[in-house]
């Protein structure tokens, strides 16, 4: 909230921006910054609408000047398909997201915490869209990776085991989803005080699970 009064400020320098021309390849990269942070302070404030407009910007300028494959393009995949997800738009995130999980194979590798990301936001989107077997296929790969990268018991790790736990919930499976489901609550009990919105959100899923196996 304490960014919120930074917004008319972002506004305004982008319209200052916007009215000139034959801008430098740097100035270019500075004002994609400054649009891309301003998207995530829009964001924060429920305008998703808002948010993608900018982030639309920050993409194409991004694949003109980096290229489709590179990094930082992927990042803004990325970060334009979640606002799509707000917006509901999960056919739209799903297309982006896939860019960003190739980027993320090629440049990072087929272990990498960032390449567990991109299984996971798809994962998610794909779940959205009712394509269960496929959000699992990419969740035990992200569940697997975090396993190896940061262990069993981080709350990365937990993240992905409630993820998990959700999708397998959705396809009948209440037993294995219990399991991931209680793995995660321990976890997150762990590292978060009682009573915090995630500790409180996982507990949810569990007693949720768990009506069903009785």
């Amino acid at each position: 909230i304490d960014k919120f009064p930074w917004i008319p400020f972002g506004k305004t320098m982008l319209e200052v921006f916007d009215e000139k021309e034959d801008l430098e390849a740097d100035d270019e990269n500075k004002i994609s910054v400054l649009q891309n942070n301003l998207a995530l302070r829009l964001q924060d404030l429920g305008d998703y609408a808002g948010a993608k407009t900018l982030l639309e910007k920050v993409l194409k300028s991004d694949e003109q000047n980096f290229g489709a494959d590179h990094p930082d393009t992927a990042i803004s995949y990325s970060n334009l398909a979640l606002r799509l997800q707000d917006l509901g738009d999960y056919a739209g995130a799903k297309t982006l997201q896939e860019k960003a999980m190739k980027s993320a194979e090629q440049n990072f590798g087929m272990n990498h915490p960032t390449t567990a990301i991109s299984y996971s936001n798809l994962a998610l989107t794909l779940q959205a869209l009712g394509d269960y077997a496929g959000a699992k296929t990419l969740l035990e790969k992200a569940v697997q990776l975090d396993e190896q990268n940061f262990g069993t018991d981080h709350p990365k790790t937990a993240t992905n085991y409630s993820n998990m736990a959700t999708v397998l919930k959705e396809q009948g499976d209440y037993i294995q989803a219990l399991e991931f489901s209680e793995k995660s609550v321990n976890i997150f009990e762990k590292f978060l005080p009682e009573g915090h919105p995630i500790v409180k959100a996982v507990k949810e899923i569990y007693e949720g699970i768990s009506i069903q196996t009785k």
